[in-house]
């Protein structure tokens, strides 16, 4: 019995006998006469046990009432009456927002009053108004930080987010933006001729876009990758990529220049390690949405391109311009790894070079010093590819150096040791910056290209040197580590 058993096994004891001293005249009956101190044990708990109160019961008049026959029946808190009608729409949304954050709030409840309203809904005002209040509606179901959205729910938000984007566009004199400076009454119908003017509607359509996006990836990276319920899922990023084109285009009618350089980091994000057939089939998908929009304003797309590299310098150009340091740092970092993807090394080496990012990147958050790591390992490759030894080598060096390669490319979770732990929100942190699954770089291809390059640097130096001392000098000390562990077997 190891020594904390052995504790709780004596306090026990110490327990046992404190309580048998303490009832010691119980006990004593007891040992005389079993029967009879269980009649008088049960006795003395019926005496002392509370008299149950009949159940109050409410009659409801109904049509058995007039008949005669008595009906009753138990009732509970009643529920709000809605009247879905075109004339009540603002009223009754207005009751829902009421409703919104509050304690025992029925969440699925308010979204099947939402979508009620939306099909009564006639004016674009109330449709917009609906359109924003059901989208958040939908995002607030699930209120678990790890948890991802169920997939049908996050169809029905996407279709959601595509309808308020067509309903804006057909209709420009209604603006959706985050900040409006003009309190207006939202039971109250408004049009340009009421306002004389634009009608600004408090919202945020990017916001939207973006949950919608960290949503798709939360989902991917709880889906097992090995099954056909993640192909499945994934096959759901081209209608993802259609909305994301379709607010592109939208912000840029409107010049909302904020927006704009979001929905582009998006857009980027979503092609930039993809290969070129992948990106023309997205592509092609969003082409008719953004014809249905029929704005007068263009985005870059691939048919003006005319190629996938075209395409990609031409939206991170544009990233390169806005006031966003965090935007501009991912944008050049996506520029190198699409780079490095199609084997232009040198153009992605310069590029990593004049960024001076290596100076900075350890000031970055988190998910911009993976993106990082993921660009300076595909360049590596890239060299690697080329034939470029010593530069395949010096790129991978870095990171296959710190025996972490798996942690600092967010496809493995951090490796706990000589009794270290991590706190449950740490490991929630953790679990949440994981890649999914189709965006892993291959670690086994990373470490045979590593250690190919070590081999053709270290062994012709080690074959040209003479004394013992110099040999010990390693240019790679992980492949020198593996070398002497082979030489020793």
């Amino acid at each position: 019995m190891n020594a904390a058993a052995s504790r709780a096994l004596a306090t026990l004891k110490q327990k046992v006998k404190r309580a048998l001293k303490d009832n010691e005249e119980d006990v004593k009956a007891f040992n005389k006469d079993a029967n009879e101190f269980e009649e008088k044990y049960q006795a003395a708990v019926a005496a002392l046990a509370p008299v149950a109160k009949p159940a109050k019961v409410v009659k409801v008049a109904d049509q058995a009432d007039e008949e005669g026959d008595d009906t009753f029946t138990e009732v509970g808190k009643p529920k709000k009456q809605y009247n879905f009608t075109a004339q009540t729409v603002l009223k009754n949304l207005a009751a829902v927002h009421e409703s919104r954050g509050r304690k025992n709030t029925d969440r699925v409840e308010n979204i099947v009053i939402l979508q009620k309203l939306l099909e009564v809904a006639e004016t674009p005002y109330s449709r917009i108004s609906v359109l924003l209040a059901l989208i958040a509606a939908r995002f607030d179901y699930n209120t678990a930080v790890t948890a991802y959205m169920p997939v049908d729910m996050w169809l029905s938000t996407q279709k959601n987010v595509d309808d308020l984007i067509s309903v804006v566009a057909s209709n420009p004199e209604y603006i959706v933006q985050e900040v409006v400076t003009v309190e207006y009454d939202p039971l109250l119908e408004r049009t340009p001729q009421t306002e004389k003017g634009p009608v600004l509607i408090r919202g945020s359509i990017i916001s939207s876009l973006d949950r919608l996006d960290e949503e798709f990836t939360k989902s991917l990276q709880n889906i097992d990758p090995h099954g056909t319920e993640y192909v499945d899922r994934l096959k759901h990023s081209m209608g993802l990529y259609k909305t994301i084109c379709c607010a592109q285009l939208y912000f840029v009618s409107k010049n909302h220049s904020d927006a704009i350089a979001r929905a582009i980091m998006r857009r980027v994000e979503h092609i930039y390690s993809k290969p070129d057939a992948v990106v023309q089939a997205l592509e092609n998908g969003a082409v008719p949405a953004l014809a249905n929009l029929k704005l007068s304003a263009t985005i870059p797309t691939l048919a003006s391109c005319e190629s996938t590299k075209n395409l990609i310098h031409t939206l991170c150009v544009k990233l390169y311009n806005t006031d966003n340091s965090f935007l501009r740092t991912r944008a050049i970092l996506c520029h190198i790894y699409h780079y490095a993807f199609h084997n232009e090394f040198y153009t992605a080496r310069d590029m990593l070079f004049m960024s001076r990012l290596g100076d900075s990147i350890h000031n970055a958050d988190v998910g911009t010093q993976v993106l990082y790591n993921r660009a300076v390992v595909q360049l590596g490759l890239c060299a690697f590819r080329i034939g470029l030894i010593k530069e395949a080598h010096s790129a991978l060096h870095d990171i296959f150096a710190t025996q972490r390669v798996k942690e600092l490319l967010a496809q493995g979770m951090h490796q706990q040791k000589y009794g270290s732990t991590m706190t449950p929100e740490q490991e929630r942190a953790e679990r949440a910056r994981q890649l999914p699954f189709h965006l892993h770089i291959n670690t086994e291809l990373l470490e045979a290209a590593f250690l190919v390059s070590s081999m053709l640097v270290e062994i012709p130096l080690l074959a040209s040197i003479d004394n013992e001392e110099a040999k010990r000098k390693a240019v790679s000390k992980p492949f020198r580590r593996l070398l002497d562990f082979a030489d020793r077997q």
